[in-house]
């Protein structure tokens, strides 16, 4: 005579989408896989490890409540990680600041009067025109331009949405 063996079927967790035989709760009282769950190392919580974002200064992993976004790098940081940029005054995160100059300070590109941000700012402010030469970066919030002429520069940081200065 045989011996049949029952196998467990695992739960499939319609929060998560997995199959598990174990489970747990996250503080929110929502039971779900256990693997799934992970603790913030901000506030402690247990929460879902989806749920969880990496700040990009400090690798810890922490609730996006927690972070905000560089306007530099576009990446997660947590705001004790922020400082000011010395040239655009820009808060920008640790990592993307370099002897307190941001990222978008140093990489400065040349650009012509044509370029569609130039013309735009030159249209809105003619008095810039008499500047000849024009380099350019852009964070998520700022056009970063440096005008030059044969002795002096003029550092210009204007709002992308209006180029106002």
């Amino acid at each position: 005579m045989y011996k049949r063996q029952l196998q467990a079927v695992p739960y499939h967790c319609p929060v998560t989408n997995s199959h598990t035989f174990k489970l747990g709760q996250v503080d929110d009282g929502t039971i779900v896989a256990a693997d799934e769950i992970d603790r913030c190392d901000r506030s402690g919580a247990n929460v879902l490890r989806s749920d969880l974002v990496t700040c990009h200064a400090s690798g810890r992993n922490v609730l996006s409540e927690f972070v905000k976004s560089c306007p530099v790098s576009d990446q997660p940081v947590l705001s004790e990680y922020f400082s000011t940029c010395s040239r655009c005054r820009e808060e920008v995160s640790l990592p993307a600041l370099q002897k307190e100059v941001c990222e978008a300070c140093r990489s400065l590109e040349p650009v012509s009067k044509t370029d569609p941000t130039i013309a735009a700012i030159l249209q809105k402010h003619p008095a810039l025109a008499r500047w000849k030469w024009w380099r350019l970066s852009q964070t998520r919030r700022v056009s970063i331009v440096q005008a030059s002429g044969m002795v002096r520069k003029l550092l210009i940081i204007c709002d992308r949405q209006n180029q106002r200065i």
